[in-house]
């Protein structure tokens, strides 16, 4: 989808908001996502969704483009993490 802009990862606060939208429990969201209630829960709770991930929860929840465009417009990419390390091996590298 064009929508993500490159963005690899979103917040799992944009899945709960997918569910709560459709007003659906977490029990209810698993069973048409067909995945279990525990793995809706982790998704939620995590800072940094696969876009892939929400899009196939997104589809299967029958949200429309409009909707998912809304919901990414609410939550901005998680921040970029920087391996340190790397950085500075690249650094003195050059």
């Amino acid at each position: 989808m064009d929508l993500f802009n490159g963005m690899e990862f979103i917040n799992g606060d944009a899945i709960k908001m997918i569910r709560s939208l459709k007003r659906l429990k977490q029990t209810a969201a698993a069973k048409k996502a067909d995945v279990c209630q525990q793995y809706i829960s982790k998704l939620e709770l995590s800072n940094e969704v696969p876009v892939a991930t929400f899009i196939k929860i997104a589809t299967d929840l029958n949200c429309s483009k409009a909707e998912v465009e809304k919901i990414i417009s609410l939550y901005p990419p998680p921040p970029i993490k920087i391996n340190y390390f790397q950085w500075i091996f690249n650094k003195l590298a050059a």
